[in-house]
């Protein structure tokens, strides 16, 4: 005859083994969701590095553009320096805007850039930030105190500053960025720092020992205008 009383083991057993079941239910719900958890999290991880990575390389192209462009203002600086015939006249007058050219200037603009990009390759993308502000304004600068025989040597396009670009903004100054190898057209910077050659002081007008040629050129005309 069967009991009618109830096995408390055989009760126990089998409330174990439902409660067992719904905690297996539960924790593999709950590995699921850490997982998917875990995924979202590197996923954003993801998002903010290659965003950092983004404005890294931004910022990199656009020191580069620059160094490019001050590279070739400088050469042109240098070589109208060379060509005293043609805006001596007017620095001994004292003409507004015109006086002996100096490739120099742009040195310090170049080595601004140059640091910035160092900064940025190394991983600290704040400090980056901070010398290419200070670089653009040692550019501003530069191309203000540029002699205007020279100015008008060079591309009305290459003239124009640009604004801060946007990478630039609201950045830290502490914010770090992945590090990545020197872009190879950090050279254009390194041929800037390169040139030394400045243009030599503007020569007196009257000296003694043998005639100048600007001395013989105001002679000439001189008599030309005698004879007239």
């Amino acid at each position: 005859m069967r009991s009618l009383k109830k096995d408390p083991k055989a009760t126990n057993r089998q409330a174990g083994r439902a409660h067992g079941g719904k905690g297996g239910m539960s924790d593999a719900a709950s590995e699921k969701l850490a997982k998917l958890s875990r995924q979202s999290g590197n996923a954003n991880i993801k998002a903010q590095l290659s965003s950092v990575e983004g404005r890294r390389d931004d910022l990199l192209q656009f020191i580069c553009e620059r160094l490019e462009i001050v590279n070739e203002i400088q050469a042109v600086e240098i070589e109208v320096g060379g060509r005293e015939r043609e805006w001596f006249r007017e620095v001994q007058k004292g003409e507004p805007g015109h006086f002996a050219p100096d490739g120099s200037r742009w040195h310090e603009t170049a080595r601004l850039f140059m640091e910035a990009a160092h900064a940025l390759c190394s991983g600290n993308l704040g400090r980056g930030v901070d010398l290419l502000e200070q670089a653009q304004e040692a550019e501003r600068a530069a191309m203000e105190s540029c002699p205007d025989q020279v100015v008008q040597k060079i591309m009305p396009a290459k003239r124009k500053l640009p604004e801060e670009p946007e990478a630039a903004l609201d950045v830290a100054s502490g914010a770090s960025c992945p590090t990545v190898a020197r872009p190879m057209d950090l050279k254009y910077g390194e041929e800037v720092l390169a040139r030394i050659e400045e243009a030599k002081d503007t020569p007196a007008m009257k000296r003694s020992g043998p005639k100048t040629w600007w001395e013989e050129l105001e002679e000439e005309e001189e008599e030309e205008g005698a004879d007239a």
